[in-house]
């Protein structure tokens, strides 16, 4: 079962093989996922919120958010962080959900940007530590366990890091119309972004994204080059 643990200025909401760390820092709430258990040589993915041009408000790297609340559900088993915020003419607003499943956990998050402004570029940017593994793309996941229970999981495309620990995969997610996009961030560290299709014509953007943990049983099925 998903728990959460909250201090002054932190909130954590824990699952079997990673942490969903909120901290309130200056004028806002960050976070950061960090793996654990089975899963701890999977590297930290934290959050990098910033606007490319504070003036204008047009690209947003990430939304901002000042306010949070986190419920329970005992009966799934699953907790969601409800977090709000405002950047210039943009009002964020999103819904994280954190859920055990048979073969891993995932952390889903659905975001909503309202802005009568326009919004050329809206994108949700993870910084990930340096990892001796690797990225890989694919655009169907049908070796995940978790597919046969979930249809729609096959027609994700997707990036899979690959790291040390032969028994889980790291799986990012972007769901159409938003994609995703990586590059390279120094030192071996990777930036990985979900990116809105924003429409002139509306006043609300949504996009939809999702980390997945996967443990695997079978680590001769497990490819280092990927």
């Amino acid at each position: 079962m998903v728990i959460f643990e909250s201090s002054s200025g932190s909130e954590v909401i824990i699952a079997s093989c990673c942490q969903l760390r909120f901290w309130w820092h200056e004028d806002r709430w960050r976070h950061e996922i960090v793996s654990t258990g089975q899963a701890e040589s999977v590297p930290r993915v934290a959050s990098v919120e910033a606007t490319t041009d504070p003036e204008g408000h047009t690209r947003i790297v990430s939304p901002t958010y000042q306010q949070i609340h986190l419920d329970q559900d005992k009966d799934k088993g699953i907790v969601r962080a409800f977090l709000v915020g405002q950047a210039g003419p943009h009002h964020f607003s999103a819904a994280f959900l954190v859920e055990e499943r048979p073969h891993g956990a995932v952390i889903d998050v659905d975001v909503a940007d309202r802005c009568l402004s326009p919004v050329e570029y809206l994108a949700a940017t993870y910084k990930v530590e340096p990892t001796t593994g690797a990225w890989a793309s694919r655009d169907h996941a049908t070796d995940d366990p978790d597919s046969a229970a979930d249809p729609v999981v096959a027609n994700r495309p997707e990036i899979v890091l690959t790291c040390e620990n032969p028994h889980t995969q790291l799986i990012f997610e972007a769901d159409a119309p938003a994609r995703y996009a990586t590059e390279e961030a120094g030192h071996g560290a990777v930036r990985i972004q979900a990116l809105a299709q924003p429409r002139a014509a509306d006043q609300t953007h949504r996009f939809r994204y999702r980390w997945r943990w996967v443990n695997d049983s079978r680590p001769a099925l497990w490819d280092r080059t990927a």
